[in-house]
């Protein structure tokens, strides 16, 4: 009985062939509170608005809610999957630094020999990991509200597959901004917020709105897109691999200590004879 529970607890959480650094940032990120209360969130507020559609279906004519109504229920659905998905999960770094460049871990990080290429892509892999683990929570109740109220459940499919991959443009973006100063973090993050990601995503809808008629004039619309989606992830990505290659993300958020002077050598003087 002894040993079947040892095993149990010895049994590893990530499988071996993950590397180290991806294991550490999974599990920083998967422990963090800001995920849990996200995670809790996430379930809390899609019962609630599952229920609202329901119920609200319950009462129309037919079962079914109006058309304005059934609308504004679609509208508050998924602007809630887009603010979980593209605000407060991959722009957490407007509120939260990045642990490693605090003093001490960053050099700790360059003395293992780990490129700074890997560091910057192994915490995107562990956003769009999370990313994934959240749109697969939300799965049910799309389908919940296909069985409820009779909605385009394979548009809303396609539609969360198009937020998740815009998320991965933007979690790029989330990490260069934790990587800043705090002033830098608000200055940057508001302007993300308000400008960029509006303009960001009225492109994105209008792109999940027309590949759902498949022509060759939107199939270009959508490679384009695609293409300007991934120039756009990889200029920020860029930049993170830069300040974690040469150091200077700890120069953004700490002033650096002077190093002390090297002693001096007083000069002995020879015996004279």
């Amino acid at each position: 009985m002894t040993a079947a529970v040892s095993s149990i607890n010895a049994a590893p959480d990530f499988p071996d062939w993950f590397s180290p650094l991806l294991v550490k940032d999974l599990r920083q990120g998967l422990r963090s509170r800001w995920f849990i209360w996200l995670f809790l969130w996430v379930q809390f507020s899609m019962v609630v608005l599952v229920a609202v559609h329901m119920l609200y279906g319950m009462e129309t004519p037919g079962g079914r809610a109006g058309t304005m109504g059934k609308m504004w229920m679609d509208v508050l659905f998924f602007a809630n999957i887009t603010l979980v998905l593209h605000v407060l999960l991959p722009l957490r770094g407007i509120f939260i630094a990045d642990a490693d460049v605090e003093p001490g871990n960053l050099p700790l990080l360059r003395v293992t020999g780990v490129l700074a290429r890997r560091i910057a892509v192994s915490k995107l892999v562990v956003t769009m990991f999370m990313v994934g683990l959240i749109m697969t929570t939300m799965l049910p109740y799309i389908t919940l509200r296909y069985f409820l109220s009779g909605v385009d459940v394979v548009g809303d499919f396609m539609r969360l597959a198009w937020i998740g991959v815009a998320s991965g443009v933007i979690a790029a973006w989330g990490l260069l901004l934790a990587i800043m100063p705090a002033v830098w973090r608000a200055v940057v993050g508001g302007l993300l917020i308000l400008g960029g990601l509006p303009i960001f995503e009225s492109i994105l809808w209008m792109m999940i709105n027309v590949s759902r008629d498949w022509s060759a004039g939107v199939f270009m619309s959508v490679l384009i897109w695609l293409v300007v989606a991934i120039f756009v992830a990889v200029l920020p990505l860029a930049i993170v691999e830069s300040r974690f290659n040469d150091g200077r993300s700890v120069d953004w958020q700490f002033h650096a200590i002077p190093a002390s002077p090297p002693p001096v050598s007083t000069p002995t003087s020879s015996p004279t004879s």
